[in-house]
């Protein structure tokens, strides 16, 4: 199972389902809040293979969401005395040896795209 990163939240970039303003909803969307609910699905507008949908929903503290129906990822938002600290948290499982290959290879590229998504929510929230 993958582990979790996290950094201070203080956006996302495009084609993440948390920008939601470059995604293509397919389930009913009537307020802003109908697109973090339970069973909400989308897909970024640049690749529509990519679906991802809401699994699990605490507004101001968890979402989890399933992208393409296999990895379950999840931001958790705690309250600290500095600000707010956001914790994400990618499942997945890898087996064998070329699993712990592919594993040892892509996971510095996977920590190096959710450091600059923190950035750039960072960014965006501090506005």
């Amino acid at each position: 199972m993958g582990d979790a990163c996290s950094g201070q939240v203080v956006g996302v970039e495009s084609g993440h389902f948390l920008d939601t303003k470059n995604m293509k909803f397919t389930s009913e969307v009537n307020t802003s809040e109908d697109k973090y609910r339970v069973g909400a699905s989308a897909y970024p507008s640049a690749h529509p293979e990519a679906e991802f949908k809401v699994t699990e929903s605490l507004q101001y503290e968890k979402i989890t969401y399933l992208h393409e129906g296999k990895a379950p990822m999840t931001y958790l938002l705690e309250p600290t005395d500095e600000g707010t600290r956001l914790t994400y948290r990618l499942e997945y499982e890898m087996s064998g040896i070329f699993g712990k290959v592919i594993e040892k290879l892509f996971w510095g590229i996977g920590e190096r795209d959710v450091e600059k998504g923190l950035e750039t929510l960072k960014s965006i929230l501090e506005k």
